[in-house]
């Protein structure tokens, strides 16, 4: 098993190493022995001819310098090939001998050596200018690329300053008309305000006149009872006339001189007569609840005048 073993890695050793030898470039006096396709490039016209090693090129230009191109282990490698004599046209690495007669052929030979090793220099330079242009290009686009991205973002910035200032029009329009609209509600009530005022006095005054009618009334209805009585009941001439004067004088002064002359008439008719007294009492007592009734509706409208000053 174990000699088995060993043939075994024997075998793909051998193998191994055949393959790799094949794949190793071959001695140029080697390549009538393969059938590999290989390029040549012509040094003076840039013409590429393909290949089998091993035979003779008709290459157009006559140029003496080729350089072959072959892959080695994955990589592209490059060496120069030479003519071996020019009637034939064969391949090979080394420079072909020389004689006399060969000096111009070998000058001109180094010459377009020269010249292919300038082409190759102007080809690397046009290609590295190609490359800085297209940096050049790159940049130039990412630079406004960059402008166009700033003034996107100044837009957007002068945009979002416009909508908050509108924004700010907007709240300070309806703060406005807010207060516009409290503005006017207050004016309204204080127009209901000074109506109700004005109705209240309105009121007020026809209840005076109204009271004042009653009161007037009154009196002339007592002073017609009292002279009634007088005339047909038994006071002295002086205070039958003094009762008179009275009555008149209080439909004229007012309350003030109407309990004085009251007074007065009450001495008098209660040691004349006591129907009188009698009479003059029940008077009394409506006096003094017209009087309570008047003070009650005085005290009422204080109250509502003093409410109403407070609640402005």
């Amino acid at each position: 098993m174990f000699e088995t073993i060993l043939l075994v890695l024997a075998f793909c050793t051998m193998s191994y190493l055949t393959y790799a030898r094949t794949m190793e470039p071959h001695d140029p006096t080697d390549y009538h022995n393969t059938n590999k396709e290989i390029c040549y490039q012509d040094s003076d016209n840039e013409e590429t001819v393909t290949g089998v090693y091993g035979q003779s090129f008709s290459v157009r230009g006559g140029s003496n310098t080729y350089t072959e191109s072959r892959l080695k282990n994955g990589q592209q490698q490059e060496q120069k090939l030479y003519f071996q004599d020019s009637p034939s046209k064969t391949w090979s690495q080394r420079r072909p001998r020389l004689n006399n007669s060969d000096e111009e052929w070998q000058k001109r030979l180094d010459e377009k050596s020269e010249l292919f090793l300038q082409q190759q220099q102007q080809q690397k330079q046009r290609y590295y200018q190609q490359q800085q242009q297209q940096q050049q290009q790159e940049q130039k686009l990412r630079d406004e690329l960059r402008q166009e991205i700033k003034e996107y973002q100044l837009e957007l910035l002068r945009i979002r300053e416009q909508q908050q200032n509108l924004l700010l029009q907007v709240q300070q329009q309806q703060q406005a008309q807010q207060e516009q609209q409290l503005l006017e509600q207050r004016q309204a009530k204080q127009e209901q305000q000074l109506l109700e005022q004005r109705q209240a006095q309105q009121k007020q005054q026809l209840l005076e006149q109204q009271q004042q009618r009653q009161q007037l009334q009154i009196k002339r209805q007592w002073a017609d009872r009292f002279r009634n009585l007088v005339n047909y009941g038994h006071p002295e001439a002086a205070g039958k006339q003094f009762i008179e004067d009275t009555i008149m004088s209080e439909s004229q002064d007012g309350e003030s001189n109407q309990e004085q002359l009251q007074n007065q008439q009450q001495q008098q008719i209660y040691f004349q007569d006591p129907y009188q007294q009698q009479q003059y009492e029940r008077h009394q007592y409506y006096q003094q609840q017209q009087h309570y009734y008047q003070q009650q509706q005085q005290q009422e409208q204080q109250q509502y005048y003093q409410q109403q000053q407070q609640q402005r």
